[in-house]
């Protein structure tokens, strides 16, 4: 079982109860702004430890124009193999190398694979990491040589000084 992480919005994966008009096993529709697709791939980042988590979420937050909560998901791939879905690992675009190391691509994604990745999502396990914290994940990243100083936004680098 491989494990991958998402970046999302909190608030479009709400369910039932806290949005009272759907039912339990649905899930709002806003949630499919997270997996807008280009060229039929969607980015992920696989990510086999803790360590593996914390780093793509400073690449990601270095990646910004400004520093935010960062919100996630985490999903299992199992179901994703079973139906077909290809994942492949490329390259990613983040200012730190390792992490980039760790992105891979879920490519030609058809309709009703968006839905079964919706709804694997939708189960998996989400978690928001409060911008004060990013800031001092992203301080932290940049003592320790993970992130350099040149390759992080000016916005951000601005805000974690």
């Amino acid at each position: 079982m491989t494990q991958y992480l998402r970046l999302v919005r909190q608030r479009r994966w709400a369910t039932f109860p806290d949005i009272e008009w759907i039912a339990p096993e649905e899930t709002q529709a806003d949630a499919l702004l997270d997996l807008q697709t280009r060229n039929n791939r969607l980015s992920v980042f696989r990510v086999d430890s803790d360590n593996d988590i914390q780093r793509v979420v400073v690449a990601l937050a270095a990646s910004r124009d400004h520093v935010a909560n960062i919100d996630y998901a985490i999903f299992d791939d199992d179901e994703l193999i079973v139906q077909g879905i290809d994942i492949t690992q490329t390259v990613g675009e983040t200012p730190d190398k390792t992490a980039n190391m760790l992105h891979h691509d879920i490519h030609n994604l058809t309709v009703r694979q968006i839905e079964l990745l919706a709804r694997t999502i939708a189960l998996a396990d989400h978690t928001r990491i409060h911008r004060r914290d990013i800031q001092t994940m992203l301080r932290d990243a940049l003592q320790s040589g993970d992130l350099e100083p040149d390759v992080v936004r000016p916005g951000v680098l601005t805000r974690i000084r």
